[in-house]
């Protein structure tokens, strides 16, 4: 009986290990989509008309938003069919755009060994209106990503809290349950 109980106590941790990790990692995407997506409209942001009425747009690089991790920057790409325009990051290469999907909807991709993922913005206004040389609305597409390694790092990290407390709860409740048999309950 005793063998029974501390089997379904195992089974018991081992779900709820499993569903803590897919929780974990479902809501960590989440955040991390949202925090793509506000970088990508910060990137955005940055593009602006030139003074004095020239014709075209500028890109302020300089004012980029911070990678999300240091050691593999994001990569990012804005781009406009009229004036016709392009800046992207340093890392950037059209093979990220392989994969794209037809809607706006993020995509994971490989880049260097490094798993990514990515979105794009698609006809997002540029805000600088006030200097704008031309009657017609001007938008960007912008395409953004940034590594997804410190997701899996944190969902994990989850599994083990998780998992040790599930043990430590299974030790606890097989020793009651042990005690409680060996005293006739």
């Amino acid at each position: 009986l005793t063998a029974v109980v501390v089997g379904a106590q195992l089974m018991l941790a081992v779900g709820l290990v499993l569903v803590g990790i897919t929780f974990a990692r479902r809501q960590l995407l989440a955040a991390f989509d949202m925090s793509l997506q506000g970088k990508a409209r910060a990137v955005a942001a940055l593009v602006y008309y030139p003074p004095e009425g020239k014709p075209g747009l500028l890109f302020d690089d300089d004012e980029a938003p911070p990678p999300f991790d240091a050691s593999h920057p994001d990569i990012y790409q804005v781009t406009s069919a009229a004036p016709r325009f392009e800046a992207h990051s340093r890392n950037f290469s059209s093979s990220f755009l392989q994969d794209e999907p037809e809607r706006n909807e993020y995509w994971n991709f490989i880049s260097n060994g490094v798993p990514y993922r990515g979105l794009i913005l698609r006809k997002v206004a540029i805000r600088d209106a006030d200097t704008a040389t031309t009657d017609v609305d001007v938008a960007v597409d912008v395409f953004y990503a940034a590594p997804t390694l410190d997701i899996a790092r944190r969902a994990n990290e989850v599994g083990l809290m998780v998992g040790g407390a599930s043990l430590l709860l299974l030790a606890l409740t097989g020793l009651l349950a042990a005690w409680a048999i060996r005293r006739g309950l």
